[in-house]
């Protein structure tokens, strides 16, 4: 079971059983932080370059995207890293929402497939993607049992689909004490501030007021990795965003997301995605598909 994330609250929109949330660029890039809560999420980016990151799984889209989540998944931002402007709406569904014995009847029954599904962390194809962002971004104007309608519409068409990408091979769900949280939370603000530097087990250990034997044993106990893994992903998949978001050439790149070697970043990129940097802008560049990170 994983271990990892901030515990987040979620709390229902006013006269509704659900929460519905609603993004620009500028609003989401200001809390991308590491997070879970017990909540399934359905979150719709409508177009754009970006990272996922959900569970044990990080990958690149290249053309929006369309998640959906069970609860207690660890998650840590759904949007892009780009100048093209772009909406996010996300739907948030309490447990006990979901558990209603509505669901039971023959034409909802489907819906318990989403419920199974869903812990994996789950992209679906562009044309889901279309169908169902057209339908929560018309949520986003709608109110009381038309928007429950259009609720119960998505989740219908997320269940009568095999569109679809499981994101993690085992459950993804965590459980983690609030002092861990705010560890984890600490290593990835690190790396998010810090990437493009030299970053020592040792600067870890540190910030965390930890011994660094302890901080590598919490690491590997808590995200099943170490430091360096956790952050040469992260930077591989900056460096995925950026080939395919910009025409910086590839000895560029490398040194923009912290590497002082090209052959060095060769070498990981190629171990994290399977392909080269080369290879890997000529595959997926102006494409509809996910550019997937390996492990």
């Amino acid at each position: 079971m994983l271990e990892a994330g901030v515990f987040e609250k979620v709390i229902p929109d006013s006269g509704s059983s659900f929460k519905l949330l609603t993004f620009s660029e500028n609003e989401l890039c200001s809390n991308p932080h590491w997070h879970f809560h017990p909540e399934y999420e359905i979150a719709y980016i409508s177009n754009g370059v970006g990272r996922r990151q959900v569970g044990n799984h990080a990958s690149v889209f290249s053309d929006g995207d369309l998640i959906a989540i069970g609860p207690f998944v660890p998650h840590y931002r759904f949007g892009t890293g780009g100048s093209e402007p772009y909406t996010t709406v996300a739907v948030q569904i309490s447990q006990s929402f979901m558990n209603q014995d509505i669901f039971n009847i023959p034409e909802l029954r489907a819906i318990h497939k989403f419920k199974k599904i869903s812990p994996y962390g789950v992209s679906y194809s562009n044309e889901i993607k279309e169908e169902v962002g057209q339908i929560l971004l018309k949520m986003t104007k709608s109110v009381g049992f038309q928007r429950f309608q259009l609720l119960l519409t998505v989740l219908s068409i997320l269940s009568n689909t095999d569109s679809y990408q499981l994101l993690n091979t085992t459950a993804a769900s965590c459980t983690v004490g609030d002092r861990e949280s705010q560890r984890i939370k600490k290593v990835y603000q690190m790396i998010e501030t810090n990437y493009r530097n030299q970053i020592s087990i040792e600067q870890v250990a540190e910030e965390l007021s930890l011994s660094v034997t302890y901080t590598c044993r919490f690491l590997k106990e808590k995200l099943f990795k170490t430091f360096s893994e956790i952050l040469n992903e992260y930077r591989v998949s900056v460096a995925s965003e950026l080939l395919l978001e910009t025409n910086k050439n590839v000895i560029e790149i490398c040194y923009e997301v912290g590497y002082n070697n090209i052959s060095h970043f060769n070498r990981r990129f190629k171990s994290i995605t399977g392909v080269s940097p080369k290879e890997y802008r000529k595959l997926y560049i102006n494409t509809k598909v996910v550019a997937p990170l390996l492990g």
